[in-house]
């Protein structure tokens, strides 16, 4: 018997970038697990979460794609022009106290706390 030194090369497998994209878009389907997804297509799990990070970065970058909006990113909050009409409480105890100044239209929700607070 000899000893003889057998060198296997390890070679990367190569995937098609419309594989990748299936992947990709697989894994973004309610409730799918990217393990899972990764398992059943004998992928490493790691390679299939760089794919769909490439994928994202590489749309958030393109200026050539078009934005997709879910929604606004703004929203307008009405504001009226006139100051709303203020009034001052202030409380007095032994050691304690406090000024409260409340707009006029919530003073009827504040009054069961300060009765509360008072007893």
């Amino acid at each position: 018997m000899t000893n003889e030194l057998i060198l296997i090369k390890r070679t990367r497998r190569a995937y098609s970038a419309a594989f990748k994209a299936e992947m990709v878009a697989a894994s973004q389907q309610p409730g799918v697990s990217v393990a899972g997804l990764a398992l059943a297509n004998g992928l490493n799990a790691n390679m299939l979460r760089r794919w769909i990070r490439e994928h994202v970065d590489g749309a958030n970058s393109s200026s050539d794609r078009p934005t997709i909006s879910c929604g606004p990113s703004f929203v307008p909050v009405p504001m009226n022009d006139t100051p709303a009409q203020t009034c001052q409480l202030q409380l007095q105890g032994k050691t304690v106290s406090a000024t409260l100044t409340l707009p006029v239209d919530a003073l009827d929700r504040c009054v069961n706390l300060l009765q509360s607070i008072l007893r």
